[in-house]
């Protein structure tokens, strides 16, 4: 995993995946937390210069200091693909929607339905609701 110094702190090094390490001595780190901001949608972290304190979403340091956009910087961090607020409950409604249209015909649309159900159980994984089938 490579670090690279972050701009404007010289004493703290943050990898691409959003790991974030502070300088403790000649040679020596230590792995400084981050934590989830107050609508739990996004990694954010403390840094510190000089007595100062200032607090940055971590997909904005990484993209900042590996030269990356801020939403390759989410993929590296949160993996995947960002979804707008909802957009997720209505990908998993309308996929339901067309699973109980295709059960009126399930000889035709078999291997749709499994994809789809499929489909389903991992969204659903992913965000820890189930879906019932």
């Amino acid at each position: 995993m490579r670090f690279l110094s972050i701009p404007g702190y010289p004493n703290y090094r943050i990898s691409q995946d959003g790991e974030v390490k502070r300088q403790t001595g000649p040679e020596k780190f230590r792995t400084v937390q981050s934590t989830w901001d107050n609508n739990g949608h996004y990694r954010i972290i403390t840094l510190w210069q000089d007595g100062h304190r200032q607090t940055y979403m971590l997909h904005h340091l990484v993209a900042v200091t590996h030269g990356l956009s801020v939403g390759d910087a989410k993929r590296c961090i949160y993996g995947g693909y960002e979804l707008k607020p909802g957009a997720r409950d209505h990908v998993r409604e309308t996929l339901a929607r067309q699973i109980e249209e295709w059960l009126k015909e399930p000889e035709i649309y078999h291997d749709e339905i499994l994809y789809y159900q499929e489909f389903l159980r991992q969204l659903s994984t992913e965000t820890g609701n189930k879906y019932k089938e």
